[in-house]
């Protein structure tokens, strides 16, 4: 059975990147809700609801030094990505278990905020 057509045209479109992590949270509350993710946020992002800002504690000084370092090992290895695809050449097996090592870190440090 077909959806019933919509009397209301939606041609813009809002895209936004999330973790796994956020993605799976709206994705059981918009469950709970009993809506698809789409309309879910949208009725979040249309609501006359409030948002409430949380000041973040500022980030102790070893927090900062370890995010300029992932900022520097992203920017090396976005060259060796660009210098690969351009060479059209595979990326080396040994790249593989660095890159998981470090999409855990990160996935650890961004639930442990949340």
């Amino acid at each position: 059975m077909p959806r019933p057509e919509q009397k209301i045209k939606r041609d813009e479109q809002l895209n936004l990147r999330l973790t796994a992590y956020e993605r799976e949270s709206l994705s059981r509350r918009a469950a709970k809700a009993g809506l698809r993710l789409a309309d879910f946020g949208r009725w979040l992002l249309l609501s006359d609801r409030r948002v409430v800002v949380r000041n973040a504690p500022p980030a102790p000084e070893i927090e900062h030094l370890l995010f300029e370092q992932l900022k520097r090992l992203g920017n090396n290895l976005n060259q060796v990505a660009r210098r690969l695809n351009a060479m059209n050449l595979p990326a080396p097996p040994s790249l593989e278990p660095l890159l998981r090592d470090i999409r855990a870190l990160l996935d650890r440090g961004f639930r442990r905020d949340h």
